[in-house]
């Protein structure tokens, strides 16, 4: 699904109105047993839980977060059906590059 409609700055325009009903229709398929989903417009950012009305009022009064192109709080899985992986990969490390590794933290902790 095109989710171009995200990262547009006219939020009344036909394309972001049919994006928005489009999610809104994902999104009812979520719903909590107090008929709440998570809302991701910029302010809640899919941590504050909003009946179905006050998530479509957010998202036109404040945008939608636009990085939120998979709507894995919202009913679609985490990996693409038919891939191999999650939908981003981390980095491959070489042994060599194991720098997160900190050798000190038992001695920081007894200080």
């Amino acid at each position: 699904m095109d989710r171009s409609w995200l990262k547009l700055k006219d939020r009344f325009c036909p394309q972001y109105v049919c994006g928005v009903d489009a999610f809104i229709q994902c999104a009812m398929q979520c719903l909590d047993g107090q008929g709440r989903v998570r809302c991701p417009c910029r302010w809640c950012n899919n941590c504050s839980f909003k009946t179905i009305e006050l998530v479509k009022v957010d998202i036109y009064n404040h945008g939608m977060v636009p990085d939120y192109v998979r709507w894995v709080h919202h009913g679609e899985p985490a990996v693409e059906i038919g891939s191999s992986g999650p939908a981003s990969s981390p980095p491959h490390l070489e042994e060599e590059d194991n720098f997160f590794v900190d050798t000190n933290i038992p001695t920081m902790l007894d200080d």
